[in-house]
């Protein structure tokens, strides 16, 4: 049987073309619709996310495509970043446009020393107005400016109670100072949003005798989560790192900028702990203030999520932190030429120690040398340039940060894998086998940079934990930031510590706090004397 095949003739030929078109280009602009959620957006809003796309996140998943499901969490970092530094009115509600003037959405949520106050005392309601008058006693010249949340007030956290350092406004979190090329020391504040805030205040988590009372039927604090599609928004905390602004060394432009009020670096002494690298900072309790503009360096986002029990984190970093863009170096801008540095760096220092406490140059000033352990991954590099472009074209300064990246757990449900093992402790500390394993940002776990290190260093803060051999293999690592913040436990108990005679907290177990530092390091007693029928015991 003879075949009969279709021979086009010219005018044939051009209408199977144009049937051929009309077929693939609506194939061609489905591709292109159902890829639009992996690209940063055009139009970004002043709308917080909430969490990710769960069904879409399942079938991504179903497909093998981990890092499409990578790049859904990373767009809501980007996403949360922008709405959160966008401008707002002074009623708290956000500009038109994230070019307009004003200050950051974040500036008024409440700081963790409003909550968290001396005496365990309750904390004000919601609002806009600072709550700082313990602090700002015999500065007059504060009084009006301290209550305004455009503004900073950053300083020394007191001591009460033996509260630690990992809330402090100028050390990092169990670090030290971190000091810009310039000489200047970064300063830090934690906040949190409505939500969290209001957690904490029903349930009576601001005090220590309210957390053990909670603990007694409760297994331990749990915030709540944001749900994707719905309009409650779930528990946000941030912290924050500023450095200051010298007019004659710094491009103000490049960076979000406010003013504020910082202790006078000329009151400070270091005070290095034999068992940390670190250099500890120490005002006086009572510091002279002085006014600076002060510029973001970098930003934790924790969120709480319904995908997320681990919480979703993100760290942004302004982008001439550890590397200079060449492109802007000798260029001129606003009549000056640029000579555009590192702020954390000094790429002529090659032996300069890096990330570690520094002693005080000829001119007697500290300047950090720091070294990112882990490279930004190259996807992340990828959204950032997407990103970049797109918020230069709205004039924003957002421009010039960059995300580091983003940790979530991969599996929620997988409980954490008990100190002792060695590696799977580190690499599953928090449970929910989180990606990436390690996520630090440079201005805020700077001696966390350690490298090379034993894996038992990365265990548990708490307690006696008997190491094994497997704890004593050599690993690389940095630090995590769900490894590090699951060992937070909010407070089931309380003992004397005879050294000084007043109350010490006993802390829960590891995750009882929720993830949150605050709850256990900042919390303070309604009356720290003890009283029947409390024992004797030794200070945590």
């Amino acid at each position: 049987m003879k075949s009969t095949f279709f021979r086009p003739t010219g005018l044939s030929l051009l209408a199977l073309l144009l049937m051929t078109a009309l077929v693939v280009l609506p194939n061609i602009q489905c591709n292109k619709e159902q890829t639009s959620y992996l690209d940063f957006p055009e139009h970004p809003t002043p709308e917080i996310p909430r969490d990710v796309d769960m069904n879409l996140k399942a079938e991504l998943e179903q497909q093998g495509k981990f890092d499409d499901v990578q790049r859904l969490f990373d767009l809501v970092s980007w996403k949360t970043f922008v709405a959160l530094n966008w401008p707002m009115h002074s009623d708290g509600k956000p500009k038109a446009k994230l070019s307009d003037e004003g200050v950051p959405v974040w500036s008024s949520w409440k700081e963790s020393f409003e909550v968290y106050k001396p005496g365990g005392v309750k904390p004000l309601p919601w609002g806009n107005d600072r709550d700082i008058n313990e602090f700002i006693r015999g500065h007059n010249n504060l009084a009006a400016d301290a209550k305004n949340k455009s503004l900073r007030v950053l300083f020394r956290n007191n001591k009460h109670n033996e509260v630690s350092d990992v809330a402090d406004e100028s050390d990092q979190a169990f670090g030290g100072g971190l000091w810009d090329q310039n000489g200047n020391l970064v300063m830090y504040e934690v906040l949190m949003n409505e939500t969290e805030f209001n957690y904490v205040v029903t349930n009576t988590l601001y005090n220590v005798e309210g957390q053990i009372e909670f603990s007694k039927n409760n297994k331990g604090a749990s915030f709540p989560a944001g749900t994707y599609g719905e309009e409650a928004i779930g528990a946000i905390e941030i912290k924050v790192a500023w450095k200051v602004i010298d007019p004659d060394k710094d491009i103000a432009s490049r960076y979000l900028t406010m003013e504020g009020y910082i202790p006078d670096p000329k009151e400070y002494t270091i005070s290095t702990d034999p068992k940390n690298p670190a250099c500890f900072v120490v005002f006086p309790e009572n510091p002279t203030y002085i006014k600076a503009t002060l510029g973001m360096v970098g930003m934790h986002i924790a969120m709480k999520t319904t995908s997320s029990p681990q919480w979703i984190w993100a760290t942004f970093e302004q982008k001439d932190n550890i590397e200079a863009d060449p492109a802007v170096t000798g260029k001129s801008l606003s009549g000056k030429t640029v000579n555009l540095k590192p702020s954390f760096n000094d790429p002529s220092c090659e032996n300069c120690a890096q990330n570690a406490c520094v002693e005080p140059d000829a001119n007697g000033l500290r300047r950090s040398q720091l070294r990112r352990m882990i490279p930004i991954p190259p996807a992340k590099k990828e959204l950032n340039a997407q990103a970049s472009k797109r918020l230069a074209a709205l004039n924003s300064v957002l421009q010039y940060y960059e995300l580091i990246d983003t940790q979530w757990p991969t599996s929620p449900d997988t409980p954490p894998t008990p100190a002792g093992n060695g590696i799977a402790s580190v690499n599953n500390k928090p449970g929910g086998n989180v990606t990436p394993v390690f996520l630090t940002n440079m201005t805020m776990e700077t001696y966390f940079q350690i490298g090379d290190q034993p894996a038992y260093q990365m265990e548990e803060r708490y307690g006696n934990p008997k190491f094994t051999a497997a704890d004593s293999v050599t690993i690389f690592a940095t630090e995590s930031c769900t490894g590090c913040h699951f060992s937070a436990g909010i407070a089931t108990g309380a003992a004397v510590d005879t050294t000084i005679g007043t109350l010490v907290a006993i802390s829960g177990p590891p995750q009882s706090a929720d993830f949150s530092w605050l709850l256990q390091t900042q919390a303070q007693f309604v009356n720290p004397r003890p009283t029947e029928p409390l024992k004797p015991g030794k200070k945590n």
